[in-house]
C-alpha cells in the first residue's frame, strides 16, 4: 500500500527536510520511504531527512556556527536548562512550602519553553497579580541573569536567526506554536498534504480498561495474522493511565516470549516518546545502589536491591538467603554502613555470601569521599563506586540492556557537564540529582520496525496506516478537559491560541 503522496516521496528523494511532530512519526516516514525504495528495485538509498522541529533547528544552528562567524551567545544545552531550573527551584522553595523542588523545577522548565514557543508577553505575566504569575515572573528574570551569566541562550530563543538553504517541507496537519510557526513562515517552508483516506468506522463499547486493552490486543493480533505486514496505530488521549495495562496486554498477547523467560529481544509495538530512564531496570538498579551508599533506605528498597539481576556476587541463591535473613533481623531501615554491620554477624552458612557482598559494598564506599564536590567528579565516583558494587552484574546482557547501560554512561557525561549550573554538593545531594536527571531523560532502546505504535498524540500521521484505534472515546475523555499551565495565565494562553487551555481548542483537536 502507498503509505505517503509522490510529492512527498519525490521531495525526499531530492534532499528536502520533513518536519513531523515526533522522533517516532519520523521513524515511520523513514521506515515508509525505505519500503517504497525497495519496491522501485532500489537495493541502496540515501536516509531521508525526516526530523522534528526542535532536531532540525539545532542542527540548523550548529551548521550557520560552523559555517559562519562564531556566535557570541552560544547554545544552552537541554540538560544545563534543566539545572538551572533545578537551581532555581531550590531557591524558591523554602518561601512556598506547600511546593516540592523536583515538581516546581519541572513547571518552570515548561512553563518558561511555553513563554517562549508561543510567544506570550512576558510583561502581562508580570503585570498579573496572581501568585504563580508572580513566582513564574520572579523564575523568568533569576533565569536570564543565570544564561547572561553563562554566555548562553535556549535554541528557542536563536530561531529568528536561522537561515537555510533550503526551505523544509511540513504537512498541513502539524500543530506548531508561534514561535515556530512564524519562523518557518520567514524561511518559506512548502506546505504538503499527507493523504487522507477515510475507512469503515467501527464502535466498540467496552466495561472497562482492561476489556478495552484485552480487545486491542486481540485484534491487533487477528490484523496481524490476517495481513503481516500491516502497521496499526493505537491512540490514547490518557495513555499515562492507561499504559501498563495496554502494555500489559499487548506484550501477553504478541510477545509470550517476554512473559516465558524466553524474550528474544523482538518487540511487536513501541510507545511514542520512550519511558524515563529511571524506569529502565539496569538504570533503577543503578540508582538505588548510589541512594544505599550515601543514605538509609526502606528495607523493602534494600531487599528489591538484592534480589535484582544485576550482581556480580554473590549469585542469586545465596543473595535470596541473606535477604531472608535480614528480613528476620527485623530492620526498617538500612544504609551501606549499617547493611555492613548486619553482614558481619551473619551465621556460619552465609559467611561466605556475607563476606563477598560486604566486599563490594567496602570497595564502592571507598570510592565516594566526603565533603562538597562538583558533579563533574561526582560522576567520576559514582562509575567508579557502581563498578567496584559489580553492577551491572557478571551475565551478559541484552540488547536492550546494553543499549540502556549506554544511555546510562551518556547520562553521567550529561550530569558531569552542568557542573557549573549546579555548583557543589554532598554525596546525597549528588545522588538525588542524578536520580532527577535519570527521571526527566525519556528513552525507548531502538529496535527493528514494529507493526503497531502506540500514541497520545492528536496530531494526524504523516504516513497512511493500515487501520487505526482510538481509546477511551467516552464522555469523561472525549474530548478532553482544558489542561492550561499552572503558573502562567490562563486567560494568555488561551489568548496565545494553545489549544490544550481552553475547552474549544480541545475539542477542535478532538474533531
Amino acid at each position: 500500500m502507498k503509505r505517503f503522496p509522490g510529492d512527498i516521496y519525490r521531495s525526499l528523494e531530492a534532499g528536502e527536510a520533513l518536519i513531523v511532530g515526533t522522533a517516532q512519526r519520523a521513524a515511520a516516514v523513514r521506515s515508509a520511504y525505505g519500503e517504497a525504495q525497495i519496491a522501485a528495485g532500489a537495493g541502496v538509498w540515501e536516509t531521508p531527512q525526516v526530523t522534528t522541529f526542535q532536531q532540525w533547528a539545532n542542527s540548523a544552528l550548529v551548521t550557520a556556527a560552523q559555517c559562519g562567524p562564531q556566535q557570541v551567545v552560544r547554545v544552552l544545552s537541554g540538560r544545563e536548562e534543566w539545572a538551572l531550573c533545578r537551581s532555581i527551584a531550590a531557591e524558591l522553595v523554602p518561601s512556598h512550602e506547600y511546593l516540592t523542588q523536583r515538581a516546581l523545577a519541572a513547571q518552570l522548565r515548561s512553563a518558561l519553553r511555553l513563554v517562549d514557543e508561543w510567544q506570550i508577553d512576558p510583561a502581562r505575566i508580570r503585570s498579573s497579580t496572581a501568585p504563580e504569575a508572580q513566582l513564574l515572573s520572579t523564575a523568568m528574570v533569576s533565569f536570564e541573569q543565570r544564561c547572561v551569566a553563562l554566555g548562553a541562550r535556549p535554541s528557542r530563543q536563536l530561531w529568528a536567526t536561522l537561515a537555510v538553504a533550503s526551505p523544509p517541507l511540513i504537512p498541513t496537519t502539524l500543530i506548531l506554536p508561534t514561535a515556530q510557526r512564524r519562523v518557518l513562515e520567514r524561511l518559506g517552508a512548502k506546505i504538503v498534504d499527507p493523504p487522507v483516506a477515510l475507512g469503515q468506522a467501527q464502535f466498540l463499547a467496552c466495561q472497562s480498561v482492561e476489556t478495552e486493552c484485552s480487545a486491542i490486543a486481540t485484534w491487533c493480533k487477528t490484523r496481524l495474522q490476517q495481513q503481516p505486514r500491516s502497521r496499526l496505530l493505537l491512540i490514547a488521549p490518557d495513555l499515562a493511565s492507561r499504559r501498563a495495562e495496554l502494555e500489559r496486554s499487548l506484550s501477553q498477547t504478541l510477545e509470550p516470549s517476554r512473559w516465558l523467560g524466553q524474550d528474544d529481544g523482538s518487540r511487536a509495538y513501541a510507545v511514542e516518546g520512550g519511558r524515563p530512564l529511571a524506569d529502565f531496570a539496569l538504570v533503577r538498579h543503578a540508582l538505588t545502589t548510589l541512594a544505599l551508599l550515601t543514605r538509609p533506605l526502606p528495607f523493602a528498597d534494600v531487599s528489591s536491591w538484592l534480589q535484582a539481576a544485576f550482581h556480580h556476587m554473590p549469585g542469586d541463591e545465596h543473595r535470596a538467603m541473606l535477604d531472608s535473613w535480614l528480613r528476620r533481623q527485623g530492620r526498617l531501615e538500612l544504609g551501606a554502613p549499617s547493611l555492613l554491620a548486619c553482614l558481619a554477624r551473619a551465621p556460619a552458612v552465609l559467611t561466605i555470601s556475607a563476606n563477598a557482598m560486604a566486599d563490594q559494598l567496602t570497595r564502592a564506599l571507598g570510592k565516594l569521599s566526603s565533603g562538597k564536590r562538583s558533579t563533574r567528579e561526582w560522576a567520576q565516583s559514582f562509575s567508579g563506586a557502581l563498578e567496584a558494587s559489580g553492577w551491572p552484574g557478571e551475565r551478559v546482557l541484552s540488547s536492550v540492556e546494553q543499549q540502556t547501560r549506554r544511555r546510562w554512561n551518556e547520562l553521567l557525561v550529561e550530569f558531569a557537564s552542568v557542573a557549573s549550573s549546579l555548583g557543589a554538593m554532598q554525596a546525597v545531594q549528588a545522588a538525588d540529582c542524578i536520580g532527577e536527571l535519570a527521571a526527566d531523560v525519556r528513552f525507548d532502546a531502538a529496535s527493528a520496525d514494529v507493526p503497531i505504535v502506540v500514541t497520545d498524540s492528536f496530531e494526524p500521521p504523516v504516513v497512511r496506516y493500515d487501520a487505526i484505534w482510538v481509546m477511551g472515546l467516552d464522555s469523561g475523555n472525549w474530548p478532553p478537559p482544558p489542561s492550561p499551565h499552572v503558573l502562567v495565565p490562563t486567560r494568555l494562553q488561551i489568548e496565545a491560541g494553545i489549544p490544550t487551555a481552553s475547552a474549544a481548542g480541545q475539542r477542535a483537536l478532538a474533531e
